[in-house]
């Protein structure tokens, strides 16, 4: 038993199944207590329930995927030698002169919160709480903006630090789902 806990793979599939149970215990918690009844297939509840069941899902697979070893991954031998192949047609002031530039350029981009990113401890801790600031700041400020602040920082916590992507996703996705569950479909959201 220890020794899954010692795999770093274990981890981040317990914390996906915590977040997948607890997405399904709020979306039956909501739905059986919401003042107004509707059926399943009208519930705004449904969603979240689908979404925990795809977590949970995804959690046994991250287990099973963080159980094999290095060695039985596939690798295709086609690729290695045309890895190898193009590698020993540098020369070895090529590989000098990018390795330097490369160095400058990922010194130049890292902060100190990417040390934090790779971590995947943090990342999960933070998805987590996350998703659980989101159910609180949805029953405050509605689904659309609470959507936007949850997007722009989970796609800020897996590393993207470019601006105009992170407005560009996290505003378009909820405008998309907004439209295609209000309107197109006709259910409400929260």
């Amino acid at each position: 038993m220890r020794e899954h806990i010692k795999n770093k793979g274990v981890l981040p599939s317990i914390g996906v199944l915590a977040l997948g149970v607890a997405l399904g215990a709020y979306s039956l918690i909501s739905f059986y207590t919401a003042r107004v009844k509707t059926e399943w297939i009208m519930s705004p509840y449904l969603f979240p329930l689908l979404l925990s069941v795809f977590t949970v899902l995804l959690s046994v697979s991250l287990f099973f995927e963080s159980k094999k070893k290095p060695s039985e991954t596939k690798t295709d031998s086609a690729d290695v030698a045309d890895v190898a192949s193009k590698e020993s047609l540098q020369t070895e002031e090529e590989a000098q002169t990018n390795a330097v530039s490369e160095a400058r350029a990922d010194s130049k981009q890292r902060s100190k919160f990417d040390k934090l990113e790779a971590n995947p401890t943090f990342m999960v801790i933070g998805v987590i709480c996350s998703c659980i600031a989101y159910l609180f700041l949805m029953q405050l400020i509605t689904f659309i903006p609470a959507t936007i602040l949850l997007l722009a920082f989970l796609i800020w916590l897996m590393g993207e630090r470019r601006i105009h992507v992170i407005v560009l996703v996290s505003i378009v996705t909820p405008g998309v789902l907004y439209v295609l569950f209000s309107i197109l479909l006709n259910v409400r959201l929260p």
